[in-house]
């Protein structure tokens, strides 16, 4: 707990986190749910002043809050020299595969004379997508058993692939279009009224511990 670790007593009174700014704290689970936060990123309780300010700030980068971000660099001492987000949305881990004159083109190639090889032997993880049989769509595991020999290379699919730390959870896919849905503009206005609600309390508290 961060933030609980810069508390300290003046003598006269006893500097601590704001009622607003603990309430989060407490009722973490709650806001997190409610405000669909957790669909973004997963923030840290024991980290959670940390954590949540670069959530805010890497949400309002990803999403042109200018103001928002602004208020963080002005306030915040770490991103006044650097202004890069230091986390990663969930969004930003998994990568389309893109396709060249509508051929899909695999993150990782290897030399070889399989044509059916593709991918390196790794621990990424994927999610294929056939327009067709769309209830098929699934997360696989990167061998040579199943992704390299997938028939999903030379069809229509639709692939991503993980690009993050531990293990993903399923997102939600749109069945007519093969999208991702679970950053939809719907779940980021609930994310922009938490961060309306939040930001000065966060502002303050990292004032206060900086």
């Amino acid at each position: 707990m961060d933030f609980l670790q810069d508390s300290y007593s003046t003598g006269v009174v006893y500097d601590k986190p704001s009622s607003s700014f603990f309430s989060f704290y407490q009722m973490w689970d709650s806001w997190k749910n409610t405000y669909m936060v957790k669909k973004f990123y997963d923030v840290k309780k024991e980290n959670f002043l940390n954590d949540l300010t670069d959530f805010i700030y890497a949400f309002a980068v990803k999403y042109n809050m200018y103001d928002v971000s602004k208020k963080i660099v002005d306030n915040v001492g770490r991103y006044k020299e650097n202004r890069y987000p230091r986390v990663k949305l969930k969004q930003d881990n998994w990568k389309l595969i893109p396709r060249d004159n509508d051929v899909l083109v695999p993150p990782k190639v290897i030399d070889s004379t399989d044509k059916n090889k593709y991918v390196k032997e790794d621990d990424r993880k994927y999610i294929v997508i056939y327009p067709y049989l769309i209830q098929q769509w699934n997360i696989i595991k990167t061998d040579t058993k199943n992704i390299n020999n997938t028939l999903a290379w030379s069809s229509k699919a639709i692939i991503y692939y993980w690009d993050g730390v531990g293990e993903p959870q399923l997102p939600t896919i749109n069945e007519n279009t093969g999208e991702i849905t679970d950053w939809n503009t719907y779940q980021q206005n609930f994310v922009k009224e938490f961060i309306n609600f939040s930001l000065i309390a966060v502002l303050q508290e990292n004032i206060r511990v900086q």
